[in-house]
């Protein structure tokens, strides 16, 4: 009776160590996941053509004082078209951070892209403020995920 007892209690903790395994597998594969997701994030976001994009944005859109350059004859299209690169990533970002559960829980790649990218977002958003607004009155859901990245950005600006 009592070997029995001991090979019960052997049982029992082999089985409880399986489940330890298995928890701390699956949440390295969880961690892998986020490291994956945040490199792929971060290659789109410090790609040339997206850093010369928000260069454009910064340098030369927020400079200007026509509300509509967009329309500028010489310079409007190549102007949009970094505008537009600028929004669309920004707004990738933001609709990722959304749509993943674990960021709420967990300090994430959300939390690190709002702190590290705050003042950048901010900038642009504030840059491409009139060019959102117009993209809006065709379609009003245009880089919405791109503005609430924004506002959520702000409690991390040093602005």
């Amino acid at each position: 009776m009592h070997h029995h007892h001991w090979l019960e209690l052997a049982s029992w903790a082999s089985q409880v160590l399986l489940t330890l395994i298995a928890l701390v597998a699956a949440l390295a594969a969880v961690l892998q996941l986020r490291a994956f997701k945040l490199l792929e994030v971060l290659k789109l976001l410090e790609g040339l053509k997206i850093r010369e994009a928000r260069r454009t944005a910064l340098k030369e859109i927020f400079e200007r004082t026509d509300p509509e350059w967009w329309n500028d004859e010489e310079h409007g299209k190549r102007l949009e078209a970094a505008a537009s690169d600028v929004c669309a990533s920004y707004d990738i970002l933001g609709l990722m951070i959304e749509h993943d559960p674990l960021d709420r829980f967990t300090f994430g790649y959300g939390r690190f892209f709002k702190k590290y990218w705050a003042a950048s977002i901010l900038e642009c958003h504030r840059a491409l403020k009139g060019y959102v607004e117009y993209r809006r009155k065709k379609n009003p859901e245009a880089y919405s995920g791109f503005t609430r990245l924004a506002k959520a950005a702000r409690r991390y600006a040093h602005l």
